[in-house]
């Protein structure tokens, strides 16, 4: 094999020797490779001795949870193991960089890495601009639609182009931080819209360019009552997006805020109102196939004590729901 991937599995291997239930899992083909990296992730530093107390509990989720929500729980795990002993994450240092060399026909070839919250804005905007030019796509009628990756580089190109026309001392948009508080702060909720994972810490250079709003969540995870509007707009989408955070069809989905709607669970025409109780977070996928309505959801199969999801089923019980 080569020199890399060999260099890998000797890692690997080396790092399961103090994973001995992981070691188990993959040995039984219940967990992969990628699985034993985000453990051996939970094992460095001062993590050891707590990886010992929860391995069951994190190779359990490897072995039972879709891997987009085992990634999740075992960043989430990673924060917390690090805050009880006062640690908050480092700040983005000088690792970030980014450059472009030409190629061999001319093309140019970017190459880089970027922290996560400004990674994510780049993302972000690219996503954008590529939908505007795929809608472009759409409504001419003799343009061959170009694929999405022929997009992501048109709507870089094109993200330039804007940039280098914004007058001199223009407004720059503001990323929005959302502090939940109530419900134990969603058990130290900290993550992008687009789901990633992220450490207080890594908001810290970016606390000048940002506004932020406080939503405070009661019992039953319910910040506002109803709503008379006929569509979910908002401080009330707001709150829907923050307590679902992906969205919740019925058979299991990861799709991140940045691509869902805000659906009726039972619409209007048959009766159903515009309110948290009633409403969830579907992927345009999901919203625009599926018949969903006059169905409640099921409670999250991926629930418990340490995936820091709350249960959001519709209509909760008068009782406190599970941790």
């Amino acid at each position: 094999m080569p020199r890399r991937e060999a260099g890998r599995v000797l890692t690997q291997g080396r790092q399961l020797v103090n994973m001995p239930q992981a070691a188990a899992a993959l040995g039984a083909g219940e967990i992969s490779i990628d699985h034993v990296d985000r453990l051996a992730a939970c094992t460095a530093r001062r993590r050891a001795e707590s990886y010992r107390r929860d391995e069951a509990d994190l190779v359990g989720t490897a072995r039972t949870k879709r891997f987009e929500r085992f990634v999740t729980h075992a960043a989430y795990w990673r924060n917390e193991t690090d805050a009880a002993v006062g640690d908050d994450g480092d700040e983005p240092n000088s690792d970030r960089h980014f450059g472009s060399r030409p190629g061999v026909f001319g093309e140019r070839r970017f190459f880089g890495d970027l922290d996560p919250v400004g990674g994510a804005e780049v993302a972000a905007a690219v996503e954008r601009i590529a939908g505007e030019l795929a809608a472009i796509d759409a409504r001419h009628a003799g343009r061959t639609r170009r694929p999405k990756r022929v997009l992501r580089a048109d709507a870089l190109v094109e993200m330039a182009r804007r940039a280098l026309a914004v007058a001199p001392g223009s407004r720059k948009p503001r990323p929005l931080v959302t502090v939940v508080i109530g419900q134990a702060e969603f058990a130290r909720l900290c993550e992008l819209s687009d789901g990633t994972v992220i450490t207080p810490g890594q908001l810290i250079p970016h606390l000048d360019a940002v506004d932020v709003e406080t939503m405070v969540f009661d019992g039953h995870f319910r910040a506002i009552e109803k709503s008379d509007a006929r569509t979910f707009t908002g401080a009330l989408r707001r709150a829907i997006q923050v307590r679902d955070r992906h969205c919740r069809h019925p058979d299991g989905c990861d799709a991140p805020i940045d691509v869902c709607d805000v659906d009726h669970i039972v619409p209007v025409h048959a009766g159903g109102d515009t309110s948290q109780d009633n409403g969830r977070l579907m992927c345009r996928f999901h919203n625009r196939i599926t018949p969903t309505y006059c169905t409640p959801p099921p409670a999250d199969p991926d629930l418990d004590t340490r995936t820091h999801t709350p249960n959001l089923l519709p209509n909760p019980p008068p009782t406190e729901p599970a941790a």
